[in-house]
């Protein structure tokens, strides 16, 4: 399996990502349980924006402190409506420049695009999108999330008017295809309603005496 490598925040320059893989969309009426190390914040009381062709909706968020740290596998929001047409997103996952006060950019992102297909989902259902390719997040870093439209109807997402998670914010992109112009919200709706599947990644000591001790084990069988 692929897996992409979003760099550090020293990169020098902020290149711009291309949507060149393909995203599976599905859409269902509970959030994604909570395991494994996923980040998540699933309650909701008031709707956090719209995703259009050209304002990205997104939410910051923290990793925890796993040294060999975190594959990414899918982002999963709570979307505002029932019956939802056909529409293709875009997903954006990238480095930011901070989490919470000073949000402005992400250091550095890459983007996949999906689409979701007509359906008669219930209200205040959960779309969610299974990366092609998971990225790589490092330890205890701040990374952020958006979601844009490439085509189809405009999509209103449902969040909280209170912080509820701590590790970061809800934000806007008027541009929706740059890495700078990230404005955080700073009353009103304050995250989004959102799931984050994220596995843990060992430590390299840990594979490799894991691999050593099961050929030691395969040494004996054959003994």
């Amino acid at each position: 399996m692929k897996i992409k490598f979003i760099p550090l925040a020293a990169t020098a320059v902020f290149g711009l990502a291309t949507a060149s893989q393909a995203a599976t969309v599905v859409i269902n009426a509970a959030a994604p349980t909570v395991n494994n190390a996923d980040i998540a914040s699933t309650t909701s009381t008031a709707t956090a924006g719209s995703s259009t062709t050209t304002t990205a909706i997104g939410q910051t968020f923290t990793t925890l402190a796993n040294v060999g740290g975190y594959q990414l596998n899918a982002v999963t929001v709570q979307v505002n409506g029932t019956a939802l047409t056909a529409r293709t997103f875009n997903v954006r996952v990238g480095e930011v420049n901070n989490v919470n006060a000073t949000l402005t950019q992400y250091n550095s992102s890459t983007t996949e695009s999906g689409t979701l297909a007509a359906n008669t989902a219930a209200a205040n259902s959960w779309i969610t999108l299974t990366l092609d390719t998971p990225i790589m997040l490092a330890a205890s870093t701040g990374y952020g999330f958006d979601l844009s439209m490439v085509s189809g109807s405009n999509t209103t997402w449902l969040g909280n008017s209170v912080s509820v998670y701590a590790g970061g914010v809800r934000f806007a992109d008027t541009t929706a295809s740059t890495n700078t112009g990230l404005v955080r919200d700073s009353s009103g709706n304050r995250e989004l309603a959102f799931h984050l599947d994220i596995v843990a990644v060992p430590e390299p000591s840990t594979a490799l005496l894991g691999g050593l001790g099961l050929l030691a084990l395969l040494r004996r069988r054959r003994a």
